[in-house]
């Protein structure tokens, strides 16, 4: 304690500590975590591992999306008497989860569960759901992380990335042109964003690549920048429609934002125009648009979505009028949000991002295909790990071919904040080539009969019966008509049940005939009394 006081007094007075813990309480207090981080390193240079100054250290970290300093200030506080309050479990769940140490996660979220002692009390019934959200994450992701996806990825480089964020790739067929969403001292209004993180203001930025590299990005015209928040969005296939995201501080604070349109002519883009089905009433972020540039498919929490965004499309007709939207229905749209569409070439292959659905956490990232005979959406698929990752997996862009994705992410090897990479899909031969069967599954309660939705685990066996690494997870619901699964033949599955409140049922399918027809199942579950 006197090395401290010597060095207390040769550094600042008491007055001038004292103001400093008070001046970077009030800004960790509004989450203002550009100002007070820097105020907690000071005062814990002064007195390291002060439980007063680790935990907002550890807390603004985490909020930084930056898991490997959050942990140990985190942990340090573990060991506090000091450190009473049940948030520092939370905080050190959300710590591991982003660091993909799901095993760890599971317990910290589960700790601050038990902190809040009754949970069919109404002030804790939310916070027990989105708890209970973060642990299914945590347990997808341990699937997802155990059965990596083969690509190659890489960060596009100083040229597109900087110390600030970059993010919404969306880039022409000919990948020679990209455009991205940052936030930079240049932008056109060349303020920051206080409201939320602290960052300045978006604008779009434009690059072109001769095939070898990226040219340096530059600010895009007045024409498509305004003062406010302006986002990359969508880019049509020949590069000459850009989709644009505006919303100004207003609108942010109704959660409002519209979407807008503006097309190269005459070597210049033009003048954004508002997309007539975007509407200020309700928070429109994302879309995509066809090859053919008739059809849009777009997120929007309006009325009648199933929770938070959905995804909805419209049509444009001969005379250019565009439809009223249409939701893609429960196939695509869970009570969770969803973002981020992207509308391959062939019309019939929708990448898109969710909360819902089998994510690892956060927004993930997901593939569906459109049938040609039944015009529906095939049950999503995670296009899993590293493409997915624990953070926010959104904002990204196919290449025309399919071969490349342009997406942006936190990475320990980045520039600073969110970077934008590209990931190159590493295809293996397909050894088999038979129709796959379609198993329609219904689960229901054995006593009442009463359809009931579930999650169902599919578990690939080998030829012992023993389980292989190969699982894919479904949501159940209750319509009437459950999305048809495809299951390749040749092979033996394990189906696994699991429904809140019931005991878990598992059951095997044998597919090794030749034969391809719909097996429908229907699920009795007992409650687990």
């Amino acid at each position: 304690m006197i090395t401290f006081d010597w060095a207390y007094s040769q550094a600042f007075s008491r007055m001038e500590i004292v103001q400093m813990e008070s001046d970077a309480y009030r800004h960790y207090k509004d989450l203002n975590f550009h100002e007070a981080l820097p105020l907690y390193l000071k005062l814990d240079s002064l007195e390291p591992n002060n439980p007063q100054y680790i935990f907002p250290i550890g807390v603004a970290y985490v909020y930084f999306n930056n898991p490997s300093k959050a942990i140990p200030y985190l942990e340090a506080c573990k060991n506090k008497k000091e450190i009473q309050t049940a948030s520092l479990d939370y905080y050190l769940g959300k710590a591991y989860h982003l660091d993909l140490q799901f095993d760890k996660a599971i317990n910290s979220y589960t700790e601050y569960k038990v902190f809040f002692g009754d949970k069919h009390s109404k002030h804790h019934k939310k916070l027990y759901e989105d708890i209970d959200h973060e642990i299914e994450y945590c347990k997808n992701g341990i699937v997802l992380y155990n059965q990596p996806v083969k690509v190659n990825i890489s960060n596009l480089g100083p040229s597109i990335n900087s110390e600030y964020p970059e993010y919404g790739p969306v880039v022409s067929g000919d990948e020679r042109e990209i455009i991205v969403t940052s936030s930079r001292p240049d932008t056109k209004g060349g303020k920051r964003d206080y409201h939320t993180d602290g960052h300045y203001y978006e604008d779009l930025y434009i690059s072109t690549s001769n095939g070898q590299k990226w040219e340096p990005l530059t600010r895009m015209s007045d024409s498509v920048n305004t003062e406010d928040h302006d986002a990359s969005v969508a880019l049509s296939a020949d590069g000459k429609n850009l989709i644009i995201y505006r919303y100004s501080n207003d609108l942010l604070e109704t959660g409002s934002g519209d979407l807008y349109m503006s097309s190269f002519q005459n070597l210049q883009w033009g003048e954004a125009v508002k997309l007539p089905f975007s509407n200020q009433k309700y928070w429109e972020p994302s879309a995509t648009i066809s090859n053919d540039g008739n059809t849009i498919i777009f997120s929007s929490n309006r009325e009648g979505s199933l929770g938070g965004t959905d995804l909805y499309s419209v049509m444009k007709n001969d005379k250019g009028v565009w439809s009223i939207p249409v939701s893609l229905g429960k196939n695509i749209n869970t009570d969770m949000d969803e973002d981020s569409p992207f509308l391959m070439p062939d019309g019939k292959t929708l990448y898109f991002s969710s909360k819902g659905h089998n994510s690892m956490g956060g927004y993930d990232v997901f593939v569906s295909h459109l049938s040609d005979e039944t015009l529906a959406w095939s049950a999503p698929e995670n296009v899993g790990y590293p493409l997915n990752t624990p953070y926010d997996d959104l904002h990204f862009s196919w290449s025309a071919d399919g071969k490349r994705m342009y997406f942006s992410s936190i990475r320990p090897e980045g520039y600073g904040d969110r970077d934008i990479y590209s990931a190159e899909l590493i295809k293996e031969e397909v050894v088999l080539d038979t129709l796959p069967t379609m198993l329609s599954a219904t689960v229901r309660d054995a006593t009442s009969q009463a359809s009931i939705e579930a999650i169902m685990k599919i578990y690939e066996l080998d030829t012992h019966g023993a389980t292989t690494s190969n699982i894919k997870q479904y949501n159940i619901t209750t319509s009437l008509q459950s999305n048809p699964i495809a299951l390749p033949q040749g092979k033996s599955y394990l189906i696994l049940l699991e429904a809140q409140g019931y005991k878990s049922y598992s059951e095997k399918i044998d597919l090794s005939s030749p034969e391809s027809q719909p097996i429908e199942r229907l699920f009795s579950m007992s409650k687990d009394e």
